[in-house]
């Protein structure tokens, strides 16, 4: 008789405990109310999205709008136009990113570089200017040869370019 006490009493209890694990789940997830639409005022946070400047949320966003003003307070790192409300004077927005410079071309010609410039850093000049130092050759990878007739190797990484002298 006590086994079934025992028994009935464990079974009452995980019924209860599956009862209350239903209610539980069922319960309507608790609502936030939306966060306020993003406005152009000072405080406001920016980013960058290519051609514009956007609002964003302060969590993600690096710029932050010090004035909208018809003249900007120092300290203001770029401008934005807000027709016809004036202007938005923004901080702390970082610039863009520089395009990178293309590698030259076989046939190009250089000016001298400096010592340790990275191929992204050379200037390609005309090659009837008076600063032409050499004529690209070839490129190729580390552990191939420069053609026959190349007297200089500018390196970075991986790439090589081969140039031959003036």
């Amino acid at each position: 008789m006590r086994a079934q006490v025992i028994g009935l009493t464990l079974a009452v209890l995980i019924a209860l405990t599956t009862v209350a694990g239903v209610l539980m789940t069922d319960r309507p997830a608790e609502t936030r109310p939306p966060p306020p639409p993003l406005r152009w005022s000072a405080g406001a946070c920016v980013r960058d999205d290519g051609p514009a400047v956007v609002l964003d949320s302060c969590g993600k966003a690096p710029g932050r709008v010090l004035a909208i003003a018809p003249t900007c307070p120092p300290g203001t790192d770029l401008r934005a136009a807000l027709h016809p409300a004036g202007t938005a004077c923004i901080r702390d927005l970082p610039p863009p990113p520089a395009k990178p410079t293309p590698l030259p071309q076989k046939g190009d010609c250089l000016e001298r570089p400096e010592r340790h410039t990275s191929l992204r850093r050379i200037v390609e000049v005309p090659c009837a200017s008076n600063r032409a130092w050499a004529t690209v050759t070839a490129f190729h990878r580390a552990g191939q040869r420069c053609p026959k007739g190349s007297d200089h190797v500018l390196r970075g990484g991986p790439t090589r370019i081969c140039l031959s002298g003036r």
